[in-house]
């Protein structure tokens, strides 16, 4: 085991000599023809080229994707299973306190689960798209947006009963909802560059 170790130090002290090396895809360090110092992982055969990071000369690769947009994708997941729970309880409330009419009751209940259903996708996909760095499910992700956002301007404004507790989670969830659509036009016009 130390000859290993031994023998794979002396392998590395060479190729910094020469001033040219890259890892195999077995971890180990092999000579290449180039005349500058890149670490270059070798691609599998299942890789495409277009879904690796691009990698510049004498540097770590580009990451094109979002950190603060990813940021506020784990924000809202979050978020929305609070948003989630409490509309349901408000509505919960507003059928004991108030008259509450059954065809509206069941319109408001079933948009709630709707709007649960769109954001799960909507996350689902933002989420995808932004970490490999793919237009089409970020793009998506921008039209369920739009749609979450026609449902939370519902709740806002014409939803049967509306408390205050009411305007305020859904003026959180559309603050969200701007931040993140500024943020995804900017990946996605990053992604194609």
């Amino acid at each position: 085991m130390l000859k290993l170790v031994v023998l794979h130090l002396c392998s590395l002290r060479q190729c910094v000599k020469r001033g040219s090396f890259a890892l195999n895809k077995h971890g180990g360090i092999r000579s290449v023809p180039t005349t500058s110092c890149v670490w270059r992982r070798e691609p599998k055969a299942s890789e495409s080229p277009r879904n690796m990071a691009l990698t510049r000369r004498g540097k770590g690769p580009l990451v094109r994707s979002s950190v603060p947009l990813q940021i506020l994708f784990y924000i809202n997941v979050v978020y929305y299973v609070f948003y989630f729970v409490a509309t349901l309880l408000m509505i919960i409330y507003k059928c004991q306190v108030f008259s509450y009419p059954d065809s509206n009751l069941a319109l408001d209940l079933g948009l709630l689960f709707l709007m649960a259903i769109v954001e799960s996708v909507r996350l689902y996909l933002g989420t995808r798209g932004n970490l490999r760095e793919e237009e089409l499910p970020l793009g998506s992700s921008l039209f369920f947006t739009a749609g979450n956002v026609m449902l939370s301007v519902y709740f806002l404004v014409w939803e049967t009963y509306i408390l205050r507790a009411d305007v305020i989670i859904n003026a959180i969830l559309l603050i969200l909802y701007g931040l993140e659509t500024i943020l995804a036009l900017f990946t996605i016009a990053a992604f194609f560059r």
